[in-house]
């Protein structure tokens, strides 16, 4: 029989000692290999953890995938405290990847030998002269640069990323997996993926990706953007370089134009995950996605969870009711103000020379556009159905055979009611004008984020942060007697 109380402190040795969660199992096998306990089959040490750490719960924290934490540790680690003391803000990494690459590289290339790795990212260093170059097509690029196993594992990563991982890109990548201790070498030979990598790709919103995302500074892009609301890239890029400098980011002696590049990176990695959107204005805003992520943090982190959930459910039953309500004004215009009302939402959208072709009542083409595509000006016709029946397809081939008479490229069918089958399917043929479906949830979604008919309302949250006191403690004042 062990003794449960020599057991808990055999475990927190072995969590201090390493610094980082750990499975039951991997604790029992390291229990074992240091001799802590003889005489005993791993799988009956790690019942016996497990009996523990139920024991002495207060001690311990339990995190996905059965790995197991020191209660204390993770309480000096936690990621709103981090945050509060501005210790976990340190952003490295200046061309950041995306998720979904960081992702299929660890994949690709867990178990591969480490001499492989290093000879490749030698061999492109040593081309490119340390200059990112851009390559237009990476295959025939790498068969005219590299050579035998250099090209042998820079193909296969490129092709068993489905060909979105080009050369020029795994320093970055590789740069980040090492840093973030995604991965790690082995008896330096191997590249093996790590727990956190594991963690990482199973869990894209989990405390691993938390972590990261709060040090590279993802997380305060968020949040500017759940206080600002809509913001242009000029000016996040102004409080992003002075957030870097409040933060002593000259430390790491970057310059201006590295720090634009970093904002860059991240807010394509934000837009790759969709915790934000980019309108034509060039403006950043925060997602739904992005708004349950933050939700879902500031919850799990709050010293009052039930009445952060009381308060979101509140925000969330407010919005629909919202959506509601527009939905049935919507309904109940007339057509012509209907019909005004797209041409409003397309001129916010960006679309210019916008016609209103005539009071039609719902029949013919409603509205002509001219939207900016590259360089190319593309004209559009909309047509728009007020009513709360389905459109079937011979309303969405009469429009397509209207193009030509206002010489567009494409059309747009708007429909409260929503779209039949036939029409859905109709839309994208192959080989004709694609014609964009907009029904009534994403003409709401639309109205929505260009505060058309609705408008956006900022409200403040009180939150108790008695750790402002013991910081009181710290402070050196001179107490006259």
């Amino acid at each position: 029989m062990i003794d449960l109380e020599t057991l808990k402190s055999a475990i927190s040795d072995t969590l201090k000692s390493e610094n980082q969660h750990l499975s039951t199992r991997e604790i029992a096998r390291r229990l074992l290999n240091a001799q802590r306990y003889t005489g005993i089959l791993q799988e009956d040490l790690q019942k016996e953890i497990l009996l523990c750490i139920d024991q002495y719960h207060q001690a311990f924290i339990k995190f996905e995938q059965d790995l197991i934490g020191l209660n204390d540790l993770h309480a000096q680690q936690t990621h709103a405290q981090l945050i509060e003391k501005n210790e976990n803000f340190d952003p490295k990494i200046i061309q950041y990847p995306t998720h979904s690459k960081i992702s299929q590289l660890l994949k690709i290339i867990n178990d591969t030998p480490y001499l492989l790795i290093k000879n490749l990212l030698r061999a492109l260093k040593a081309i490119t002269k340390n200059q990112i170059l851009q390559v237009d097509q990476p295959l025939k690029w790498m068969s005219e640069h590299l050579k035998h196993k250099n090209l042998d594992l820079a193909k296969t990563i490129y092709l068993k990323s489905e060909q979105s991982i080009d050369p020029m890109e795994l320093f970055s990548l590789f740069q980040f997996c090492f840093l973030h201790e995604l991965l790690r070498l082995e008896n330096d030979q191997k590249v093996i993926i790590t727990q956190r990598g594991d963690l990482w790709i199973d869990h894209p919103f989990g405390q691993v990706v938390q972590e990261i995302d709060i040090k590279e500074g993802l997380f305060w892009i968020l949040m500017q953007l759940a206080e600002k609301g809509a913001v242009a890239y000029a000016q996040l890029l102004d409080f992003w370089i002075n957030e870097n400098q409040k933060m002593h980011m000259q430390a790491h002696n970057f310059q201006k134009k590295q720090l634009e590049d970093m904002l860059k990176d991240r807010l394509k990695h934000l837009l790759d995950r969709a915790l934000m959107t980019k309108n034509y204005q060039q403006q950043y805003a925060l997602s739904e996605k992005g708004l349950i992520y933050l939700r879902d943090f500031q919850i799990s982190h709050s010293q009052s969870e039930q009445e952060m959930k009381q308060l979101w459910s509140l925000i969330e039953n407010q919005k629909l009711q919202t959506r509601k309500a527009l939905f049935e004004h919507l309904a109940q215009m007339n057509p012509l103000s209907f019909e005004v009302l797209i041409a409003y939402l397309l001129e916010a959208m960006g679309y210019e020379e916008i016609e209103i072709t005539k009071s039609s009542h719902d029949q013919g083409i409603d509205v002509v556009g001219q939207i900016q595509i590259g360089i190319s000006a593309i004209k559009e016709v909309i047509q728009v159905k007020r009513n709360q029946h389905h459109v079937d397809r011979p309303v969405l081939d009469a429009l397509r055979g209207s193009l030509h008479r206002f010489k567009a490229v494409r059309g747009t069918l708007v429909a409260l009611g929503g779209f039949s089958q036939g029409t859905i399917e109709a839309a994208f043929e192959t080989g004709v004008a694609p014609i964009t479906l907009i029904d009534g949830e994403k003409l709401l979604d639309l109205l929505m984020s260009y505060e058309i008919g609705v408008k956006q309302k900022k409200i403040t949250l009180w939150q108790l942060e008695l750790s402002d006191f013991d910081r009181l403690s710290k402070k050196n004042f001179t107490i006259k007697t």
